[in-house]
């Protein structure tokens, strides 16, 4: 069975190109996507949700860009296959801390179960 995907987040983050071709926000992205996909987990919708909640992005969104959204202006989103290497650096920050927050909030829900994976 593979390793809850809250519980292999730490490793991407520390070390993303250990996983990734390259470890750019799009890589990284496309990577979770396929973890998730193979291991049947339903965390990115619940996640997708949570983006949503907070309002900061626009509901017919995938969630890479309700990332994106948390640092562009909603209407004007950037393509992320040509982000430049400080554009990477900012919305995998982004995206982890993200991801980090969320987590931690299922966390708090609900503590001593798996509601994270």
């Amino acid at each position: 069975m593979a390793e809850p995907f809250f519980e292999f987040l730490p490793q991407l983050r520390r070390r993303p190109a250990m996983f990734v071709p390259r470890a750019t926000f799009h890589g990284v992205c496309c990577y979770i996507q396929g973890y998730e996909q193979g291991n049947d987990h339903k965390f990115l919708r619940d996640f997708s949700d949570w983006l949503i909640d907070r309002g900061n992005t626009r509901s017919e969104l995938a969630w890479p860009w309700m990332v994106l959204c948390e640092l562009y202006p909603k209407d004007r989103l950037p393509t992320m296959q040509r982000f430049d290497e400080r554009q990477d650096a900012e919305a995998l920050s982004k995206l982890f801390d993200l991801l980090d927050e969320y987590i931690l909030l299922l966390r708090r829900a609900l503590p001593g179960t798996a509601a994270c994976e």
